[in-house]
């Protein structure tokens, strides 16, 4: 009876150690996102679909649901009851100023900023509309403005930060 004791002690003793190593890889594994990567409401978004619009190009994800319209590009996220839970948007000046670029896309905002990213000046405002941070990035290439607009109610920074380094100007 005394060595069953000791048996199954050891046995939980094992079965604890075990489940231990296998939650930690487990974490590592969902911490160990590619850079292109990023999980948003426990959905993958992999950005490695080559796309290109107004003169540029940029990786979105596969399970994105892009729209046009005649003033904008836009991916919508996966549904989530039935209603998408971010957007992204892409506009296009035509021989225009970012200060333009701005005054036409908000009245107001509550934050700007001149950030770098790839070595590329950004001007981003951030707003908030309806519970959704909305962060617009403007960067002036040549002559045209792009405007980057991400909209949700979760922090999509990784997914900014991914979409924004994945472009490139023609």
């Amino acid at each position: 009876m005394k060595n069953l004791k000791i048996f199954l002690v050891f046995i939980l003793i094992f079965l604890c150690v075990a489940g231990c190593v296998k939650k930690e890889k487990e974490e590592k594994k969902d911490i160990a996102l590619l850079e292109d990567e990023v999980i948003l409401e426990n959905i993958k978004y992999k950005l490695d679909q080559d796309e290109n619009d107004y003169g540029i190009k940029y990786k979105i994800a596969s399970n994105f649901r892009k729209t046009t319209l005649s003033n904008a590009v836009n991916y919508f996220s996966e549904d989530i009851n039935e209603n998408p839970y971010f957007v992204i948007r892409i506009f296009h000046y035509k021989n225009k100023s970012i200060d333009y670029a701005i005054n036409d896309a908000i009245e107001s905002y509550d934050k700007k900023e001149d950030i770098k990213i790839n070595n590329l000046d950004y001007t981003i405002v951030h707003f908030s509309n309806n519970n959704q941070d909305i962060n617009i990035y403007f960067h002036k290439h040549e002559n045209d403005v792009y405007a980057f607009v991400f909209t949700s109610r979760i922090d999509l920074s990784r997914l900014e930060d991914i979409f924004l380094k994945s472009i490139s100007y023609e």
